[in-house]
């Protein structure tokens, strides 16, 4: 597996995060799955984030009757806790 992340602060309230994962399939096909995520984050209030992230995954060698490329798009709202 070879992977590479980065994050970034874009200003006080916004962050972006990305991630790109290329991986050799273990059946023994010579597949490779490489995955890329990235994600935005924007504060609302101090507690509340809008959240925004997409995940591309493909697979070199998929099985029959699957598709190559999958993509996935999210978007939501999510609440930060305080030190546990």
């Amino acid at each position: 597996m070879l992977a590479g992340e980065s994050s970034l602060i874009l200003s006080a309230s916004t962050s972006f995060k990305q991630r790109l994962e290329l991986d050799a399939g273990v059946s023994g096909d010579k597949a490779v799955i490489a995955r890329f995520s990235a994600g935005l984050a924007v504060a609302i209030s101090s507690t509340l984030n809008w959240t925004v992230g997409l995940v591309d995954s493909c697979n070199s060698r998929p099985p029959p009757g699957n598709k190559q490329n999958d993509r996935r798009l999210c978007a939501g709202i999510s609440v930060e806790f305080g030190a546990l």
